[in-house]
């Protein structure tokens, strides 16, 4: 999602040079931002509900900067209560240098 344009797209990953902090939308999410423009970069899956609340889900979250160095990194985490129609949700900040390397 184009946070300058407004712009909402799908498209796929390329892995880049390791430590260049470069984004670099590919085919024709390229046509639809700018060098510079401020990006919000998501994948999602499709859950039953019914194994989300008996075995719940765990996420990662990274937040980075202007210049695309990590400044947050969350687990937020679905835990299923006893009486199997309810979540909890917990959300952990973690030390972002050590805990990418486990996660990733």
């Amino acid at each position: 999602m184009n946070l300058n344009n407004g712009n909402r797209f799908s498209t796929y990953v390329i892995p880049g040079e390791a430590g260049k902090g470069e984004i670099c939308p590919n085919g024709g999410a390229a046509l639809l931002c700018q060098p510079g423009d401020l990006l919000i970069i998501y994948a999602y899956e499709n859950c039953d509900r019914q194994e989300v609340l008996q075995k719940g889900h765990t996420a990662r979250v990274i937040v980075a900067n202007e210049h695309n160095e990590i400044e947050d990194f969350l687990i937020q985490t679905l835990v299923p209560c006893e009486d199997g129609e309810k979540v909890e949700f917990h959300n952990t900040q973690k030390n972002c240098e050590r805990e990418i390397a486990t996660f990733f």
